[in-house]
């Protein structure tokens, strides 16, 4: 293995730099097949038009989803509290100029809770509430910005702050803290659910450069005299370009602007924003196809279409189409799951010897009768089997203080990634805000799930519609940090907070199993791996969950993409030491001793599937592993740059035994492995008997790094290195990691322990954030790994030198076979001229697979893992002659000096 130079890096990346892909952007997005009604360039909501349902529609975002709904034409807040329940305004938002705006919107006070848990039935409750003042307030928030360099209309949605201007349950109308009025006749009408009219209106001001804003309400159930009075209040000198930003409508504006602590429940409905100072960007909405996630293997395409929470009047059925001379073509469909909200395809027999360009389609039924057909369009590339590299792109771990994730998604284009693949914690449970629900009604608790996963899918939307995507939900998908899932168990809640034995820290899910509801989590794995090629063994595990482990060809490549997590067991009860934790482990000699008999980690099944995989090479030039962690412990430090920690059993160098049985099976297939989990990017070549018996792992950067990790050995004095460091980079070297594993840490990019960052582009950087792509050259097997940190541009003249410490590395598949083993004497080619290369088989003497290869050049050394053993070697075809051998060398050692020639019929 080698540190790539610049020189050496730039002839291996020129032409992936060239190949920038150029498909982001209007294309992609929904495509309504008649106008949205009004002026072009301004904004009406449609609530009133479409059935009940969570969804706000694609031209709007709820904060959160799951406590908004649309019922009988009006837009409802069903869950009360303080200035943050916010409906955005993705498609119109206000600029720095100082001209004119309105933005108005009626409300009607429904009540000062929800009737139940859902809100089902809460706008049946308007009126009913007239003897009593109302609760509350509703109104705007103009202006909506955020003071970083991270600020597009989609990070405002979580993290802006703008001007709040609305109305209180007392008839006060506020602008701000300051400027307010109060009016008993609107208290009155709002405490009778009578609809008031609120609209605020933006002109310039006498100076240059400022504006004035009117907040006036009308209803009209006033008599005559009185609904000729204006009820408004006003705001002078304000900055236009204060205002600039996003639109949104609030229940319940913070107290002490609103001026009443109290806390009620809206309805909204007739939303308005035009003017000149209003910015018309239809291409921003979302939905309602939000994403499509596809793949390709074995020429079956898998395609899944993620849609919103639709309501039960809402069509039910989703087009798969393909393009048909000047037309569109019906070559699928599918119907929406109700939790996951997915409608997913599968074609088989597709045509993957060309791009097809496609599109998903979906029909809008409103309650006047009228329908509007949205599309969301993309490619499926053709297989590039041909293609001498390929290119995989590798995320993880995306904490939200990142979103939308413009950078890293701008890297990705320049890179062009043939596949990508996410390979875990897509979502944390505090993204987007507003905790995670663990019980109660399902629907509502996956619509909160979807809400957060939404915001990578929206990220990366752009990308994955062209490209093929794997999605692998980790631990905090399904709302659990750390998970061992013991086969499918089950949770309770009280288990799950039931003392653990560990300084009263809670059991948490370290006896194994899962918390949230099974459907919760089959939800969440249906949007995630519904797309992927079909399982390789379906059988649904404990409480009717499913499996998705299986493989994937293309381009070349096998892939196996492995589940780590599902069949892993607990450490409570199988694991004796003294810590905090029962998953953390301070006592060397403890960890040592963890490898508890009985304890799986990928479990029987999955090293079936493995033994099977590594031995199947039809059509297959090189294999790659994916799973959600490396098989190792390679951190030393946990949360805060003091907290030193021998052993992390969430690691997958735990139970060692499975580890070793593990990586063992993979180097037997010279598969690299691809993960990621750890929030710290790392290269390593595993030993299981000895240093570099093993394969190679790659750790790609996290998406957007929270929580902190660092492999810091040489400042701990139990942690001893065996020979040199590489480059002389600190902490790399041969080690033991804390559970006595056998690591070569090639590169790591260890964050700094003092950061000083500035904003949150820079705190991203400083936490080692960013992805992986390994170039996989198939003609030549050898591999790149790269590891970009944000903002670094992969085609830029500086990109060699850009990455992280001990980043480009190059290595072979040899590598992945173990560079410590012996080799047989070579196959060498003889007359082969240019016909596809063969694949080694090695048998040790009982007929057992030891390692298989396809060869890339005309010679090639087999791996073997014993100097004394004795082997049959088998040159063959897979995918001729039903796979029977060219050649056949049997009792061949480590110690033959003889070549072993194959001849070819040049």
């Amino acid at each position: 293995m080698k540190k790539l130079s610049r020189r050496d890096f730039v002839k291996t990346t020129s032409l992936a730099s060239a190949a920038v892909c150029t498909s982001a952007g209007l294309g992609s997005r929904a495509v309504a097949a008649d106008s949205a009604p009004g002026r072009e360039d301004a904004y009406q909501s449609e609530w009133h038009r479409v059935p009940d349902r969570y969804w706000t529609g694609p031209n709007t975002w709820a904060n959160p989803w799951e406590d908004w709904q649309i019922q009988r034409g009006r837009l409802v807040c069903t869950k009360a509290a303080r200035g943050n329940r916010t409906v955005h305004c993705l498609t119109h938002q206000l600029d720095e100029a100082a001209a004119d705006a309105q933005i108005a919107v009626t409300v009607e006070y429904c009540a000062p809770k929800s009737p139940n848990e859902t809100g089902v039935g809460l706008v049946d409750r308007i009126g009913q509430f007239k003897d009593k003042p109302a609760q509350g307030s509703a109104g705007f928030e103009l202006g909506i910005r955020v003071n970083d360099p991270i600020d597009d209309y989609r990070s405002r949605l979580l993290f802006g702050k703008g001007l709040p201007v609305g109305i209180n349950g007392r008839g006060e109308l506020f602008i701000g803290r300051r400027d307010r009025k109060q009016f008993p006749e609107l208290a009155a009408a709002l405490a009778a659910g009578e609809p008031v009219r609120l609209v605020g209106t933006i002109r310039p001001d006498q100076e240059p450069g400022l504006v004035q804003i009117e907040l006036a309400a009308t209803t009209k159930s006033l008599p005559a005299s009185q609904s000729a009075q204006h009820y408004a209040v006003v705001k002078k000198g304000v900055p236009a370009k204060d205002l600039a930003g996003n639109v949104a409508l609030v229940n319940n504006v913070a107290p002490k602007t609103a001026g009443d602590k109290s806390l009620g429940l809206f309805a909204f409905s007739n939303w308005t924003l035009g003017g000149p100072k209003v910015a018309a960007n239809p291409e921003q909405s979302f939905g309602p196809v939000l994403w499509t996630l596809y793949t390709l293997s074995g020429r079956v395409m898998k395609l899944t279409a993620q849609m919103p929470p639709l309501g039960e009047a809402d069509e039910k059925e989703v087009r798969l189409q393909t393009k048909s001379g000047e037309g569109w073509k019906t070559v699928a469909t599918a119907t929406i799951d109700p939790l996951a909200c997915t409608a997913t395809f599968r074609v088989s027999d597709w045509d993957d010897s060309r791009d097809t360009p496609y599109r998903v389609a979906w029909t809008q039924a409103f309650r006047d009768g009228k329908h509007r057909e949205f599309t969301y369009s993309g490619t499926i590339r053709k297989d590039p089997k041909d293609k001498p590299e390929l290119v995989v792109a590798g995320y993880c771990c995306f904490f939200d203080f990142l979103f939308p994730n413009t950078a890293i998604a701008g890297q990705s284009r320049a890179v062009d990634p043939d596949i990508m693949f996410f390979v875990g914690d897509q979502l944390y449970e505090p993204v987007g805000g507003f905790g995670i629900l663990r019980d109660g009604d399902l629907k509502r608790m996956t619509i909160n799930y979807l809400r957060k996963v939404a915001l990578v899918g929206w990220s990366f939307r752009e990308l994955s519609k062209d490209r093929p995507t794997v999605w692998m939900p980790d631990d905090h998908d399904v709302y659990q940090g750390n998970l061992w899932g013991a086969g499918g168990r089950k949770i309770t809640l009280q288990e799950w907070n039931s003392p653990s034995g560990f300084r009263r820290f809670p059991c948490y899910g370290a006896k194994g199993g899962y918390v949230q509801p099974a459907e919760f989590v089959k939800a969440v794995e249906r949007s995630h791996t519904a797309h992927l090629p079909d399982p390789y063994d379906p059988e649904p595990i404990e409480q009717g969950m499913g499996v998705y482990y299986t493989g994937m060809k293309y381009g070349g490549v096998s892939f196996a993409i492995l589940e780590d997590r599902k069949f892993k067991s607990g450490p409570l009860g199988l694991v004796e030491h003294e810590s905090v934790r029962p998953d953390w482990i301070t006592d060397p000699d403890a960890a040592l001793a963890a490898d508890a008999p009985g304890a799986e980690l990928l479990g029987q099944r999955q090293l079936k599937f493995l033994r099977d995989w590594v031995a199947d090479w039809r059509d297959v030039q090189m294999k790659l592993a994916v799973s959600q962690t490396i098989f190792c412990n390679a951190a030393t430090h946990h949360g805060s740059p003091n907290g030193f920690l021998v052993a992390d059993l969430d690691s997958n160098g735990w139970p060692q035994s499975g580890r070793n049985a593990a990586i063992d099976i993979l180097r037997r297939g010279h598969a690299m492995m691809l993960a990621g989990d750890q929030h710290l990017p790392t290269l390593i070549q595993h030993g299981i008997e000895q240093p570099h018996d093993a394969g190679v792992s790659f750790c790609v950067p996290a998406g957007a790094v929270f929580y902190q990790r660092w492999w810091r050995p040489e400042e701990i004095d139990a942690m001893h290195r065996t020979g040199e460091r590489h480059d002389d980079r600190p902490n790399t070297g041969q080690y033991r990691d804390g559970l006595g594993n056998l690591i070569d840490v090639l590169a790591v990019a260890n964050p700094p322990v003092v950061r000083s960052a500035k904003n949150r582009l820079e705190r991203g950087r400083q936490r080692s954030s960013g992805f992986g792509v390994v170039r996989m050259n198939k003609a030549k097997g050898t591999l790149v790994a790269e590891a970009w940190p944000i903002g670094v541009d992969p085609a830029g003249a500086d990109a060699a030198t850009s990455q992280y410490p001990g980043w480009p590395m190059a290595f072979t598949v040899a590598d992945c076979a173990g560079s410590g083993n012996p080799g047989l004497p070579p196959v060498v080619l003889h007359r082969w001229g240019n016909r596809p290369r063969p694949v080694v088989e090695v048998l040790d003497a009982d007929g057992q697979l030891v390692t298989m290869a396809r060869m890339t050049g005309t010679k090639f050394f087999p791996r073997v893992f014993d100097r004394e053993g004795t082997y049959t070697v088998n040159v063959m075809m897979p995918e001729e002659d039903h796979g029977r051998p060219l050649a056949s060398f049997r009792g061949i050692t480590p110690r033959h000096s003889r070549t072993l020639d194959v001849m070819g019929s040049e």
